[in-house]
């Protein structure tokens, strides 16, 4: 597996690009999920003075899945939001966020994405086994 590293000017570029593509109009919430969608989903708050709510789902490594269930309560009570991620692989997350938030509407953002059909915003198909590593990973 090789690893791809993404700089911060790259990073920069590519969040200025996806803050001309969304349209925040309706939007009344951005959520970071945990870990890699906190620094962009912040970036693009501040950019748009719209709040924004973390959103605890690293369902991969070590599920705290009472702190999903809180940090849920919380953002049910918006109607319009964004969901923010560094990248869609397999599914999983975006799945589970849909459907325990099915009454909303939900648009999702991540910087890279496995498949371009399954986001609604984008900046990178990848469709590799690279592993990523992501500015804010990097002490």
């Amino acid at each position: 597996m090789e690893k791809e590293i993404l700089t911060w000017d790259k990073y920069h570029e590519l969040i200025k690009e996806a803050n001309e593509k969304i349209d925040f109009s309706n939007i009344d919430l951005i959520v970071g999920l945990t870990r890699g969608g906190l620094t962009p989903a912040v970036h693009l708050s501040n950019a748009n003075d719209i709040k924004m709510l973390p959103l605890a789902c690293s369902f991969r490594d070590a599920p705290d899945i009472e702190m999903y269930k809180k940090d849920l309560e919380i953002i049910k009570k918006y109607n319009n939001i964004l969901i923010v991620d560094d990248i869609y692989d397999s599914g999983k997350t975006v799945a589970k966020i849909r459907e325990d938030l099915s009454e909303k509407t939900l648009k999702f953002y991540t910087i890279y994405s496995t498949d371009e059909t399954a986001v609604d915003y984008y900046n990178v198909v990848k469709k590799t086994d690279d592993w990523i590593i992501f500015p804010w990973e990097i002490i």
